[in-house]
Formats: structure tokens, sequence, C-alpha cells
């Protein structure tokens, strides 16, 4: 499991290190995570997704709802 914080000095590392294909099979991480991080995280094919604030996926041009199709 990665958990994937929105913060730049550990979402460097994170994404270098630790969010390599086959390395994990869950990523944990925040609404703003996902949208700070989205170009990384679409290289991903993601069998599931759970979104805690499922109230912003409302809007189907934001990114997490085009990540989550």
């Amino acid at each position: 499991m990665v958990n994937l914080k929105p913060t730049k000095e550990e979402r460097e590392e994170i994404l270098a290190n630790q969010m390599v294909d086959g390395k994990f099979d869950i990523c944990l991480t925040t609404y703003e995570g996902v949208t700070i991080c989205f170009n990384s995280l679409k290289k991903f094919k993601f069998h599931y997704m759970i979104i805690d604030e499922a109230h912003k996926l409302k809007n189907a041009d934001s990114k997490i709802f085009k990540l989550s199709r």
C-alpha cells in the first residue's frame, strides 16, 4: 500500500520510488492528492476507486471524474 500525501516533499519521493508498476496494490490519498498528482496517477489502471468525498464527482469536467472513467 502507498499513502500518497499531497505535500510536495513527500509526494515527489512517493511518486518516484513507491508508485512503480507491481510494487503497490493500494493507493490511499485525498481528493487533493488526486488532483495534484493527476498526471502521474492516470498512467496506472486502477480496478477500483473509493472516494470519500464523492460529492466532488458531480462535475463531469473535474479531473477526478475523468480519472474514475
